[in-house]
């Protein structure tokens, strides 16, 4: 047993991430995992965003994102 399954990690980081543009309402990305989503966007834990549901204002799109 790693510390990924014993702390729940692997369901956080390992699902699927799907990026809207707020202003068009439409979806831009999906993403495999939220640690791609991370380093793509540069957005410092997706996982609150998606949980709060609540919008990104700063990413390096520039854009307001919102996560699901």
């Amino acid at each position: 047993m790693n510390i990924n399954n014993r702390t729940s990690l692997s369901g956080a980081l390992n699902r699927k991430v799907k990026v809207y543009d707020v202003s068009k309402k439409e979806l831009i990305f999906e993403f495999n995992s939220a640690y791609e989503a991370q380093n793509a966007l540069g957005v410092k834990n997706i996982t609150s965003y998606i949980t709060n549901k609540c919008k990104c204002y700063k990413n390096n799109l520039g854009i307001v994102l919102c996560f699901r």
